[in-house]
């Protein structure tokens, strides 16, 4: 997994020095990676490569759904439980497999973050808390507030 910077489109997204010197709507920061961009879809495009190349809601639903299971796997290991949510509800990870099925156990109460895949800024939440990245958007006063 990583970030994705190859052939960045400076009109869509850019990438700057630090966050201080950021104008744009997004700010996306990934270790020492600074991207800043208007639109969310810009941001996940650089997240989960294949997102900008639809404009199907649909599409962009199940390529977030995508980037949520990876995330979920990623934070395993930092010993994180995750639960993928559209909504209220739970996105299974089994179609096949019935909701009795052992391997749908959990091994804990509740989980320590949801990813909320409805929209880019529902999973932007999801993916500050679990630590991969940090997204900012700009407010009305001009300052960076964390999702």
């Amino acid at each position: 997994m990583g970030i994705n910077i190859n052939g960045l489109n400076e009109e869509w997204i850019r990438r700057i020095d630090s966050i201080e010197a950021a104008t744009r709507k997004y700010v996306l920061v990934y270790e020492d990676i600074v991207l800043e961009a208007d639109n969310e879809q810009d941001i996940m495009a650089r997240l989960y490569r294949d997102y900008i190349e639809t404009d199907s809601r649909e599409v962009q639903l199940l390529f977030r759904i995508d980037l949520a299971r990876a995330l979920s796997m990623w934070s395993i290991s930092k010993g994180l439980n995750v639960e993928i949510m559209n909504r209220k509800e739970i996105v299974k990870e089994n179609y096949a497999a019935s909701d009795k099925d052992p391997d749908y156990e959990k091994d804990y109460e509740k989980a320590d973050v949801i990813i909320d895949v409805e929209n880019e800024l529902s999973m932007f939440k999801g993916i500050n808390e679990i630590g991969y990245a940090s997204i900012y958007y700009r407010n009305e006063s001009n300052k960076y507030i964390k999702f």
